[in-house]
């Protein structure tokens, strides 16, 4: 992914419970980011979700077997 890379970011993860499931969420900010670095920092949106969703999904997978 070409441009300026953001050297902060925060990320918040956040599991709810929810009746017989449990509530997943992610989110992250870049912070103190340049106008450029906030555009490639953006243009890694699809990968981050991506891979992000695997690594959850795998939790789940674990969660349900202990």
């Amino acid at each position: 992914m070409p441009g300026a890379s953001v050297i902060s970011i925060v990320e918040m993860f956040v599991f709810a419970p929810i009746r017989r499931n449990t509530l997943r969420y992610c989110a992250l900010r870049s912070l103190n980011a340049t106008t450029e670095e906030i555009k490639t920092f953006e243009a890694g949106f699809e990968s981050m979700q991506k891979g992000w969703t695997g690594i959850l999904d795998q939790l789940t997978e674990y969660l349900a077997k202990v």
